[in-house]
């Protein structure tokens, strides 16, 4: 494999842009960028997503996002996680 990661982005409301950095061999979320203003929100998102894997683990971190992330946030969260998640298989 000539990559070893790529940078995949998922976009929600026009506000909210996720990003996963992800290992192609292993569909291991290896970090996460969001654009979040506060270091808590980004800390959090970092526990949803970071040494998951995007394919074996979708509805588990959907499953948590729901439950933890109290806020208007959470479904532009899991709708940008969602178009990555398509994206990634395609």
């Amino acid at each position: 494999m000539k990559y070893q990661t790529a940078y995949f982005c998922g976009y929600a409301n026009g506000s909210i842009t996720l990003g996963l950095k992800i290992d192609l061999e292993t569909a291991c979320i290896e970090d996460v960028s969001v654009t979040f203003l506060s270091n808590l929100a980004l800390s959090m998102c970092r526990e949803y997503f970071v040494g998951k894997n995007i394919l074996r683990d979708y509805d588990e971190i959907v499953e948590e996002i729901g439950y933890r992330h109290q806020g208007a946030a959470a479904k532009s969260i899991i709708k940008a996680f969602g178009d990555i998640h398509r994206n990634y298989i395609e």
